[in-house]
């Protein structure tokens, strides 16, 4: 027997124990209780649309000046954060150019969550209305409607 199936091996076993003591070790944590309201059933995932990605769009919105400072172009296409989870971006039509120094700043600054999505909404409305507006709208993307609640 070779020294690379033994160690296979080993670590298979070692991973079939590691596994056996956690089912016999577990206790119920409280994260894992879902609470159930009237017509939900626990347990189940609840569907979220699927954020729109469109390259074309982030392409428009970095041709823009940074909505914040006013630098000139190229700007990056910086997303919202909010209705995201760990390693996700929201909806790209929710973008607004912002330069390397003001996404870095909104992105860490320590900003107050309700002025930041307030910044966040304002600065995706604006962007999309320029858009619109110089006729540049991508005809394969939906167009965003402003009075939907996105979050």
């Amino acid at each position: 027997m070779t020294f690379a199936r033994k160690h296979s091996e080993w670590l298979e076993a070692k991973a079939a124990r590691k596994e056996a003591n956690l089912r016999a070790n577990a206790t119920p944590s409280r994260s894992l209780h879902t609470p159930t309201y009237e017509g939900a059933t626990s347990g189940q995932a609840v569907d979220k649309d699927a954020p729109v990605r469109s390259e074309a769009y982030r392409r428009l919105v970095a041709a823009l000046p940074c909505w914040e400072c006013r630098a000139a172009p190229p700007s990056q296409a910086a997303h919202a954060n909010f209705g995201k989870g760990m390693g996700m971006k929201t909806d790209d039509r929710t973008c607004w150019p912002a330069c390397v120094t003001c996404h870095r700043s909104h992105d860490q600054g320590g900003m107050d969550r309700m002025v930041r999505r307030f910044i966040e909404e304002l600065a995706g409305r604006d962007t999309r209305a320029a858009i619109l507006a110089a006729g540049n709208w991508p005809k394969s993307l939906p167009t965003w409607t402003e009075d939907k609640n996105h979050e």
